[in-house]
């Protein structure tokens, strides 16, 4: 590996033991909207191969939450990434751009990380993701990530493929139907802080679950206003 990466974009992280693990790794991130954008930024500065799905464009509004640039205002947003990331992240050498629905016909991937805002959406890419887990021999390459954004309030669910009870729990818990999410007030629904907070702990506990220390929290909260953390590690 230490031939192998010379680009010096990977400079200060080559030396980390989790980066030959993920560096041109394959990663499915679907949506990117304010998780999906800013994790596959922080994703691409890493080295990893990006598979993007999101079928809306940008509008002028995403700019308060979003990893977007005026420029792209009106393009779709995996169009959009994929050209900022070739900015940002010159030496990432893989990022497909799917602009479409994510439905039970769609690329799945043993490395799933969700930034759907809605439930049904998080239903297929879960139940597509553990269909692939059922029928292969070697769960422990599999990683389910699901990221839930308010304005102030971010949410993370870690799911190792090798976690039976966790998948279960997440299942029966906490994908339930978009009519029990309280609707956010439509002036107040994004910051970019709060999104690329939610982004590198997303991508923390990414490097977490696949390096060494294999410890990743089931379930991860934080709610700026009151500085509530709330860390299940079950």
């Amino acid at each position: 590996m230490e031939n192998e990466v010379t680009k010096a974009q990977y400079g200060r992280v080559k030396g980390a033991s989790w980066f030959p693990l993920l560096y041109k790794k394959d990663i499915l991130v679907l949506g990117q909207g304010g998780i999906g954008s800013w994790v596959s930024l922080l994703l691409s500065r890493i080295g990893c191969n990006l598979h993007l799905y999101d079928m809306d464009t940008y509008e002028e509004h995403n700019m308060s939450g979003q990893f977007v640039t005026r420029e792209y205002i009106s393009s779709p947003k995996v169009y959009a990434i994929r050209q900022l990331i070739s900015e940002f992240s010159p030496d990432c050498e893989l990022v497909d751009a799917y602009e479409e629905e994510y439905t039970i016909d769609s690329l799945t991937n043993n490395v799933t990380i969700c930034g759907f805002d809605n439930m049904i959406a998080r239903r297929i890419a879960f139940d597509k993701w553990k269909a692939q887990l059922s029928i292969d021999v070697d769960k422990s390459t599999y990683f389910f990530q699901d990221g839930r954004l308010l304005a102030e309030q971010l949410q993370i669910f870690n799911i190792p493929g090798d976690k039976p009870n966790l998948i279960e729990r997440y299942e029966k818990d906490y994908l339930f139907d978009d009519g029990e999410v309280e609707e956010a007030e439509c002036t107040f629904k994004q910051t970019s802080h709060c999104a690329a907070m939610i982004a590198s702990h997303m991508v923390g506990f990414l490097t977490n679950w696949i390096g060494p220390i294999k410890q990743v929290p089931f379930f991860f909260e934080y709610v700026i206003p009151i500085n509530y953390m709330k860390n299940d590690k079950s």
